[in-house]
């Protein structure tokens, strides 16, 4: 059996590929936006305000593998503070 095509079956297939295509372009998009803005949660979002001042003082950097560390000198701070309060408790 041989399939009959008319202009009017082109146009239904037309129509057909048309809507398979926009439909696919919009799950493109609505997947692609979710993407950015999920990664936009934890890279390019609003970052808290204490973290940017601690950034600022050279306290914490950003590294290459996308996470924040403390620096040495923040390290040495933390040291001293504690010693500091361990030798105010001892005197009294």
């Amino acid at each position: 059996m041989t399939k009959v095509t008319t202009k009017h079956n082109k146009k239904e297939e037309q129509k057909k590929m048309a809507v398979r295509i926009i439909c696919l372009v919009l799950v493109v998009m609505l997947a692609l936006g979710s993407l950015i803005g999920i990664t936009g949660l934890f890279q390019g979002g609003q970052i808290d305000p204490q973290l940017q001042a601690m950034i600022d003082a050279g306290l914490v950097y950003l590294a290459e593998d996308g996470n924040y560390y403390y620096t040495e000198e923040y390290i040495n701070l933390l040291t001293e503070m504690s010693t500091v309060e361990e030798e105010e408790h001892t005197h009294e």
